[in-house]
This record gives C-alpha cells, sequence and structure tokens, in this order.
C-alpha cells in the first residue's frame, strides 16, 4: 500500500463561473488535508495535476499547477477544505461499519449499527450542504475577489448573471478609487 502525501489545492469556495475562485494549498497525507499553507484566487481552468515518482516504489507525491494570485489564508476556504474531506472521510467510515454491523448475524440488537449508519448520513449531507452553500461568493466578495486578480466588475457582473447596471454591482468603490 503508498504513502499519499505532498501538497495540494483544496477547499474551493467563491467560484464565479469562467473567471476565478478561491482554494487553500494544503499539507496533506492520504488525500487528507492537515495544514493548511496559503490561499489562492486561481483561475477558472487554469489547473493541472502532475505525479512524481519517489525514491520508494510505494511512495506517490503530486504537485498541482495553476495560474492565481496568492492572498492572505482564507479561513472560509480552509473550513471548506476540511469539512469536505474529513466529513466525507468520517461518513463513509461509519456508514461502511453500520452496513457490516447490519450483516452480522451474531448481533443481538442492530441499534449501534443502525446509529453509525444515520451519523454516516449525517456527516455525508452535511458535507454536501456546506460544499453547497459556500461555493458562491456575495457580489461584494465577488468584486473584492475581481480587484486583487485584477478584473473589471463589469465582467463580474456578467459571470455571475447580474446586469451590469445594478445596484448590487455599483454598492462599492469605482475601480478608479
Amino acid at each position: 500500500m503508498g504513502i499519499c502525501y505532498g501538497t495540494r489545492p483544496s477547499g474551493e469556495v467563491d467560484h464565479v463561473p469562467g473567471l476565478f475562485y478561491v482554494s487553500t494549498t494544503f499539507y496533506f497525507v492520504g488525500w487528507f488535508p492537515l495544514v493548511p499553507l496559503r490561499s489562492h484566487v486561481v483561475q477558472d481552468g487554469s489547473e493541472s495535476t502532475e505525479k512524481l515518482t519517489g525514491w520508494w516504489e510505494a511512495e506517490q507525491r503530486y504537485t498541482h499547477h495553476f495560474e492565481g494570485v496568492d492572498i492572505p489564508l482564507s479561513w472560509r476556504s480552509v473550513a471548506a477544505g476540511y469539512l469536505r474531506a474529513w466529513c466525507v472521510g468520517a461518513g463513509a467510515f461509519f456508514a461502511a461499519f453500520g452496513l457490516l454491523g447490519l450483516l452480522d448475524p451474531r448481533a443481538a440488537t442492530h441499534f449501534p449499527t443502525l446509529a453509525c449508519l444515520v451519523k454516516g448520513g449525517a456527516l455525508l449531507l452535511a458535507a454536501l450542504a456546506h460544499d453547497r452553500l459556500c461555493r458562491r461568493p456575495t457580489v461584494d466578495r465577488a468584486i473584492e475577489l475581481a480587484r486583487v486578480v485584477g478584473l473589471p466588475r463589469e465582467e463580474v457582473a456578467r459571470a455571475m448573471g447580474l446586469a451590469v447596471g445594478s445596484m448590487s454591482v455599483d454598492q462599492g468603490p469605482t475601480d478608479a478609487e
């Protein structure tokens, strides 16, 4: 069994389709993020992954490339990276444990195994709900991130399906300020 480790982006949030999203690079082991290193505004579609060969046959390392701009650590992205990976991992563990328990003919009662199934399902639903709630940014956050990468507000408004002259886009200071 190989050891999978290295750094990789995780915790994608504030996604404006076709333009950018925020992601955090984590040090990971076994595909689980451990230590957040830095956050980035990543240009949508610029990502690539390369598998590196280690000196040991079972060692697997990966490197990830993208075009983007470093930003201060985004705690929302860090939380998304942890919640998605750990909730899905724990949810799958509890669900598998619960299913195995239901199949055990020696079990006097199936209450503990049903509880494991419920926990597993709840964790998987929590990961899915968090993913859906945090994927899209508010208009103000999208405009703030657009300034970081040098995009005009009008382009962000079009990507988010807003009218260019709408009040929600005109809320902040202009790009000339």
